[in-house]
Formats: structure tokens, sequence, C-alpha cells
């Protein structure tokens, strides 16, 4: 099996397109050598592995747009079937591999896939940092000592990544993403950078005889603020029951949470166009509705906005 029509459709951009016999691409202080299938800076080879280089090179074919993580994975493991958490771990490695470039030039869109920016698009920060409410629960660590409590954790934050994507204020990354992640010690912030978001929420879970200990607390990825933190206690004879509580207790608090954080965001962003700004603020209300007949009204006053100032939807 070889490159998806999905892949096929982005045509290769050449830098020496004069000899047809030349095979390296550049990007940023790297090249891609397609004769010898490596990545190459200063001239010397660097080891990023074959399936990093597969992936690199279909990032590369679509010329800045973005490729679909079923592409990547037709592409980098052809004729077989396997786990999207692969192409979350090989994504992370070609990153580091390519060093502070690597989370430059390497941009997760969020439920969606990857691309690979150009130089000559990175003329704002802003196109390296999530373009809408993003937000990840990452797996709850169990610190009780007790491994039958494993399930209790993960099957509860099964049950909040379910339910919070229901709502329409944010988007939410995948369990098979979020959970790439689990056993691991890591960084919010990398994490954060990793899967393309702006809120990580994450928490624990302590088991003392009969009783159940749950801390959940929500990180703003960015300044790695706090924005919300809680306590619940319960009891093991009821631990269903008490899993429900849970998850409705953080989605109510959580929503309203990432809510008034994207509009104290969205105030902070300093304006080009006072105009634009202005058709942006009388948005949000219709934005943050749950009223499906107002998304219209939201939609109407947020491209009058970009008419005005077409950097307004960066």
């Amino acid at each position: 099996m070889g490159v998806s029509d999905a892949t096929r459709r982005y045509p290769p951009s050449w830098d020496n397109v004069g000899a047809m016999g030349n095979r390296q691409e550049s990007f940023g202080p790297f090249v891609l050598d397609r004769e010898r299938q490596a990545l190459l800076r200063d001239g010397e080879p660097m080891s990023i592995g074959h399936r990093g280089y597969l992936i690199l090179e279909a990032l590369l074919d679509a010329d800045g747009a973005t490729v679909a993580k079923s592409t990547l994975l037709e592409h980098a493991w052809p004729g077989l079937v396997v786990e999207e958490a692969n192409l979350t771990v090989q994504v992370g490695t070609l990153r580091k591999a390519m060093g502070g470039d690597g989370e430059t030039l390497i941009v997760t869109v969020p439920r969606t896939g990857y691309r690979l920016v150009r130089p000559a698009q990175t003329g704002t920060a802003m196109l390296l940092t999530p373009s809408a409410a993003t937000i990840a629960v990452m797996p709850f660590v169990n610190i009780s000592g007790d491994a039958e409590q494993e399930y209790f954790a993960d099957g509860m934050v099964d049950e909040i990544i379910t339910a919070l994507s229901r709502f329409r204020t944010f988007a939410v990354i995948s369990r098979t993403s979020s959970f790439a992640f689990k056993g691991k010690a890591v960084d919010i912030r990398e994490v954060a950078r990793e899967l393309g978001v702006r809120y990580v929420l994450e928490g624990s879970v302590r088991r003392a005889g009969p009783r159940l200990r749950v801390t959940a607390q929500l990180v703003d990825a960015e300044s790695g603020a706090h924005l919300w933190a809680e306590k619940f206690e319960g009891v093991t004879e009821d631990v269903f029951t008490f899993q429900d509580a849970i998850t409705e207790s953080v989605i109510g608090l959580v929503e309203p949470t990432v809510r008034k954080a994207e509009i104290e965001r969205a105030r902070r962003k300093a304006p080009s166009s006072l105009a634009a700004y202005d058709l942006f603020l009388k948005a949000l209300p219709f934005v943050y509705s749950m009223e499906v007949g107002d998304y219209a009204e939201a939609l109407r006053l947020l491209e009058q906005a970009i008419t005005l100032d077409s950097n307004f939807a960066v």
C-alpha cells in the first residue's frame, strides 16, 4: 500500500527545481533527502527513524495543508492496522529529535491531524498555538498503591471525556491521544504542545480502606495557571454512584470555567481593527449560547469582523 489519495493530492514543492535529479527539499534549518530517506541538519543526517521520515515526508508533500491522522497512519504503516497512539508517540519523538524547531514546525490540528509550517508561514506566534478552545483530559494518577483502582480512575476519565464532548464551547481531545501519556512523568506545557490544546484537566485517585479521595484540577496550558481545583470523597461500597457524582460535578464546573477563560482571552487580544473587535464581542454571547438559531447570528457577525480585518480569525 502506498501513499493515500488524500496525500497524493498535495504536490511536493521543490526548492531546487532546475535539476530533475535533485531530491532534496529544505524547510527551516532542515533538509529532507528523499534519495537517502534521511533528514539532514548542517549536512549531517539526524536520527528520526524510518516511521519518522515517512511522517515528515507526508507532511512536506501536503505543502502546508493539514494531513489527516488516517493518512499519516496509512503512509507510515502501509498495510497495517495500528493504534492512533502510535502516531502520537512518533510525532512526539520526531519533534524531540528536531529540538525546539520541531515544536515550531510541526503543528497539531486538534481532532484532525498535523501540518508542517513553512518559515514563510510563521509570521505570528498565534499560528503555533491552538486557534480554538481545546481541552485534554489526562489519565488520573492512582496514588493509593492499589492496582485495582486503575479501572476506577480510567473509567472515570472515560466518563468525563464523553460528557465534555457534548459541549460546543470547546473541543475535547480523544481518549486515545491523551492516554498515550499514561504512566509517564510529563510537563503539562509539553503535553499541551504535543496535543495542541489550551487546557488540561488532570487528577489523582487515592484509596484508604473503604474511602476514596479524588482530586481534579483544570490548568491553563499556556500560562501554567490553575483555573479550578476540587476534591471529592466517597466510599467504595457505592463506587459507581460516586464515579457518576464526580463526573457530573466536574463537567458542571469545567465548562463555565473554560467559557470564562475564553472570554477573558478574547478581551486581552490586541485588535488591529476596533470595529472588527466590536463585532467579535457582539458575537460572543451568540457563540456561547445553547440555542441553535443563535449560531447563525454569531457567524454573521464574525464574518463581518473578518471582512474588516482578515487577521482577526487567527
